[in-house]
């Protein structure tokens, strides 16, 4: 099994930081409070559940508690980190860490990821800070003055994967495939709980080398199929059911997602139908998909597709979303948010197409896959067959 690297080399890490000061300046910031795990992770290579990343001009400051020390100390150690970035170990709490540092640094202004900052924080910080930037006359300086909410900081670097994330995510794909491949030949059949299969399928993310799933995998057999994110229950697959299986795994913090349909017995035509809309519909979108191409449009070549099937009522969702460190993250493949709809399609982006219709008391089909755009279009990444049965390749 190949290994996958754990950690983006420094010379990324310092193009990604490159990136985001270039976002403040735009915003007219001195600096910004990162909050969110995920891209504090995706600009130092370290991980907390309690940490916060500020990153000025000139220097990263990072404030964790004393639980984590120790691991960047470590990664530190090793060179795997920032050159710049200085530690601050939290005495009582890291809010009021930040606060002291912001304080020390009047006249600044200092942005703070509003996407992510619950907004009693938002207003205990102003507070803190507020009281520290009095002016002579003790008024404190308004909010807009002392923290700019801004929109997204780390974001649009991290839509467009560079190399190390591709790397990685390639290796997922290839790994998710072959777990998808032992699905689709023998896990699901008729007589066994939808439960049981969860379980195993879990099992073989594990077996797979994934850290984790990547969320919790979804079997959904016959008239459960009709939702969406439907739990495993109980219930015995019957001859002639379609269900549908929704999984994925953590790689070297990187997250792959596949979803497939698979008929239990002798399905009926009219679920044989469905399926068969639905693959074209993905297809259509697999074409349709292009840097330059708005993720609006991806979405409406899937849905053009089931709507001329008289399924298009059944089709709620949007066609895709974006991977990464998350597994659910930027782009949106949809025309269903006019923002997420207008937005470009760029080479480096990494999402799903997932296009699925979901009929009341008869069942559903999803049919999911990730992609890498180049140059030359969607390229696939999961590549496990898309049939209904075993060994159609579809």
């Amino acid at each position: 099994m190949t290994e996958s690297p754990q950690h983006a080399d420094p010379s990324i890490l310092a193009a990604r930081l490159h990136a985001v000061r270039d976002t403040l300046a735009l915003h007219g910031v001195d600096a910004a409070v990162v909050v969110h795990g995920p891209n504090i992770r995706y600009l130092t290579n370290f991980r907390a559940s309690s940490a916060a990343l500020v990153v000025a001009r000139e220097q990263l400051y990072l404030v964790t508690d004393f639980r984590y020390s120790g691991a960047f100390s470590a990664l530190q150690s090793a060179r795997i980190v920032p050159s710049d970035v200085v530690l601050g170990v939290a005495a009582q709490s890291i809010d009021e860490t930040l606060a002291a540092w912001i304080r020390e640094r009047p006249g600044e202004r200092v942005g703070v990821e509003s996407r992510y900052l619950a907004l009693s924080r938002y207003t205990w910080l102003v507070d803190a800070v507020s009281g520290g930037l009095s002016g002579l006359g003790g008024t404190p300086l308004p909010p807009a003055d002392v923290l700019v909410p801004l929109g997204d900081v780390v974001e649009p670097s991290r839509t467009r994967k560079d190399p190390f994330e591709l790397a990685i995510l390639r290796e997922a794909g290839r790994r998710i495939s072959a777990v998808a491949a032992r699905i689709t030949t023998g896990v699901v059949r008729v007589g066994r709980r939808e439960q049981d299969i969860a379980a195993e399928i879990d099992g073989l993310i594990a077996g797979a080398g994934f850290e984790r799933p990547a969320f919790e995998t979804i079997v959904a057999s016959g008239p459960n199929g009709a939702f969406p994110h439907a739990r495993p229950t109980p219930r015995t697959i019957r001859d002639g059911d379609l269900v549908i299986v929704d999984f994925g795994g953590v790689l070297s913090g990187y997250c792959v997602d596949v979803t497939r349909t698979i008929a239990a017995g002798r399905p009926s035509a009219r679920l044989r139908r469905l399926h068969a809309a639905v693959l074209d519909a993905q297809r259509a979108a697999m074409t349709m998909a292009a840097p330059g191409v708005t993720a609006g449009a991806v979405d409406r070549a899937a849905r053009e597709v089931l709507d001329r099937a008289d399924l298009g009522r059944f089709f709620g969702h949007g066609t895709g979303h974006g991977l990464g460190l998350e597994v659910h993250e930027a782009p949106a493949i949809t025309s269903l948010r006019p923002e997420a709809a207008a937005a470009t399609l760029a080479a480096g982006m990494v999402f799903t197409l997932e296009p699925g219709v979901y009929v009341p008391d008869l069942g559903g089909v999803r049919i999911e896959d990730d992609v890498v755009l180049t140059a030359a279009g969607a390229e696939p990444i999961t590549t496990a067959p898309r049939g209904l049965v075993p060994g159609d390749d579809a």
